[in-house]
């Protein structure tokens, strides 16, 4: 998910809050916040491409892969 330009917590129930709450029990990883989207910097994600994604606390990388 791409970073939001109007989120703002509703009292103490945050982004992260709602994800977790959608995504925990299917246990599908999710990242958020990221460089894509509308807002810039605008990195291209391509509709039907295989994405590695790779986190660490030095790098985190999409690899999109054409298969």
């Amino acid at each position: 998910m791409g970073r939001l330009s109007g989120d703002k917590p509703s009292k103490d129930y945050k982004l992260i809050d709602v994800l977790k709450d959608i995504f925990s029990e299917s246990h599908i990883p999710f990242v958020y916040d990221v460089d894509i989207s509308h807002l810039p910097p605008q990195n291209t994600l391509v509709n039907g491409a295989i994405a590695q994604v790779h986190y660490s606390n030095e790098e985190d990388k999409i690899d999109i892969l054409f298969k």
